[in-house]
């Protein structure tokens, strides 16, 4: 019969030393990805069916809980009330998540903002892996000694309010724009395009948007329009055909850039689309939203923007 080696620990030793690490890191990424990108995860709520001062207080309330237990679960502190804490809280993600993917409105979790994007499906499986983990970690510990002490909560909750002033700092700065767009991989057709030097037109759509069917006429005279800037596309959940039918349709001559959607609402905020955004040398100078300028109008605050910069 073979022994096991005496340096191994017994399972449920192994398991209260690495779970509760495993589990820190998860709630520390996934925090601190919050915190530090709020509006993605904030544009993901309304897929959960969270909306209105709940869709505000969970944006701005869920970073600071999340980062504060990830420091307890990887310091070990209070074992006995973290590791149960971290499976409720995964519990609620599960049931979250599954609300979420059953009424059609999830198309990525928002978990970790816009640093890893997930579909409801593989969010769903590992958090159930996690929720697993957390629950057999719990079970192991329990009977053991290992309470937060005073100075503890202390500490954790000057960590809970740094990061809940971060967060809600970064929430007040509104959506970051260009740096939204920056943060996703080019696709082909902009590829070469410099963003951040001269001057473009974003025209942010969805092929499927009634006003944006009306606006695009427009647009795609703005296109034709040598002496105006270039215009590039920007819209989200839309298949390359879609987007060349769409473009042939109205005769459109601009690349096109796909978004995720988190991504997309920190460009556009709360305006929707159509959105028409002149950008020069990589600062947004003006935005229109909903009614789209003609070619004639379009000209002259161009023009007067740019006499503006001249002075």
């Amino acid at each position: 019969m073979s022994r096991r080696p005496k340096n191994l620990p017994p399972p449920p030793g192994a398991l209260l030393r690495w779970g509760p690490m495993l589990l820190g890191v998860l709630f520390l990424v996934a925090g601190a990805s919050k915190m530090l990108d709020p509006w993605s995860f904030y544009a993901a709520l309304p897929g959960y069916g969270v909306e209105g001062l709940a869709r505000s207080l969970l944006a701005v309330l869920l970073p600071p809980l999340e980062i504060a237990l990830a420091v307890a679960l990887l310091a070990r502190w209070g074992p006995r009330q973290t590791v149960p804490a971290a499976a409720g809280l995964l519990g609620v993600f599960v049931l979250a998540i599954a609300y979420g993917w059953w009424r059609g409105s999830l198309q990525e979790c928002g978990c970790f903002g816009p640093l890893l994007e997930r579909s409801p499906r593989d969010a769903l499986l590992l958090d159930l892996g996690f929720l697993v983990l957390a629950v057999a970690v719990a079970r192991a510990g329990r009977g053991r000694s290992g309470g937060l002490e005073g100075w503890h909560r202390g500490l954790l909750g000057a960590i809970a309010v740094v990061a809940l002033g971060v967060t809600v700092s970064l929430l007040q700065g509104g959506p970051s724009g260009l740096r939204a767009i920056r943060a996703v991989p080019a696709d082909e057709e902009l590829r070469g395009l410099d963003l951040a030097s001269g001057e473009y037109l974003l025209y942010l759509f969805h092929h499927e948007c009634p006003h944006c069917a009306e606006m695009s006429p427009r647009v795609a005279a703005y296109s034709h329009e040598a002496d105006l800037p270039p215009v590039v596309g920007l819209t989200f959940l839309t298949s390359r055909s879609d987007i060349d039918r769409y473009r042939q349709r109205y005769d459109l001559r601009m690349p096109v850039q796909v978004m995720p959607p988190q991504m997309f609402t920190r460009v556009t905020g709360e305006g929707g689309v159509p959105q028409l955004v002149y950008l020069r040398d990589g600062e947004i100078e003006r935005t229109w939203i909903g009614i789209l300028p003609e070619v004639a109008a379009l000209r002259r605050t161009l023009a007067a923007l740019r006499d503006r910069h001249r002075d």
